[in-house]
């Protein structure tokens, strides 16, 4: 059959798309001043939505580093 995906393919396809995964999300902790393994909550069911909200509603690190260094985070607009 033309243009179906079989098991082969798959597993040669699934290793790159969880390697790419993993970096995304590990550049995104260091980058947002958390430890670069807390990637490792992703891949946990149930846990992965928690740590989700966790992230989008806590003051992150950086932005911690930020407000005692004095700087404005986001910065007004004028």
């Amino acid at each position: 059959m033309v243009g179906a995906i079989g098991p082969t393919e798959i597993l040669l396809i699934l290793p790159v798309v969880v390697l790419i995964y993993v970096w995304s999300f590990w550049k995104i902790f260091k980058k947002a001043g958390y430890p670069h393994w807390y990637f490792v909550v992703v891949f946990i069911p149930g846990v992965n939505l928690i740590a989700l909200f966790y992230f989008a509603f806590a003051e992150w690190p950086v932005h911690k580093a930020l407000k005692e260094a004095g700087v404005e985070f986001p910065p007004k607009k004028s």
